[in-house]
This record gives structure tokens, sequence and C-alpha cells, in this order.
């Protein structure tokens, strides 16, 4: 991954043994939100705006939102999380994935899916939309 970070950065992939790793729901409300916190917080990992958010993602729908990495800043706590964030496109109704910086604290509270029904409702929807040859 070739972005700049802060000096002192550090970045540790997340894998599914960790603690901190999660599937997170997120609502079209809640994305702009994240995006609007990602823009004050100087990540670079985001939409250019909440404008081109809109003209990208269907209104009204959820999003799917997993950690991938952990940056951490010079003092070596964790300064945000870049995240996989599958969604789907309003122009094309087809299954997208992007990468978006989220701080801890958010990432937290946004709702997580655990429950094993949900989980397979989560594989489904992206074994059925997002086509690998999309995503690699």
């Amino acid at each position: 991954m070739s972005d700049k970070f802060e000096s002192g950065d550090v970045e540790f992939r997340v894998s599914p043994e960790d603690e901190d790793y999660s599937i997170r729901i997120v609502e079209f409300t809640e994305l702009k939100i994240l995006n609007e916190e990602a823009e004050s917080n100087g990540f670079s990992a985001k939409w250019q705006s909440v404008d081109t958010l809109e003209s990208q993602v269907l209104p009204d729908s959820r999003c799917i939102l997993s950690p991938v990495f952990r940056n951490r800043g010079g003092s070596g706590s964790i300064r945000y999380y870049r995240c996989h964030i599958w969604f789907v496109s309003g122009a094309s109704r087809n299954g997208c994935v992007s990468l978006m910086d989220v701080a801890p604290g958010t990432l937290y509270s946004l709702r997580e899916v655990n429950d094993t029904h949900e989980l397979k409702r989560v594989v489904r929807v992206l074994l059925g939309n997002y086509p690998l040859s999309r995503i690699f």
C-alpha cells in the first residue's frame, strides 16, 4: 500500500485471529459521518467529499466494513483502522469495494455482525454481489 503516513506511523495487518478483527454494518447516514470524520482527522482513505459519496453509493443502503490494517502513531497507540468497505453503487447497482480510514472509537461504535445467521447473510451478499474479479 503506497500511502502517506504521518511521521512515525506504522501499519500492522489485522488478521482474523486478532480481537479487533470484526465485520461491521454501516448505514448510509453513518457512512457520511464516517467520511466527514476521516476528512476532519486528515485520514487519506475516504471519499473526496460527501457529494462524491452520495453520487457513488446507493442512498439508504447498508455497507459492510472490516478492518484490514491498524495504523499506529508515534506513541504506539492506534490512530485509525484502514478498512475494506463494501457498498452498492448508486449508478450501476453493482457491488463495489473501497478503502476507508476509521478512528478506533468510531469503529467500535458501529454495529458488529457476530451472530452466525447474520454472518452467513454477509457471506452470501459478498459472494453473490462482489465478483472476485472486481475485488482483486
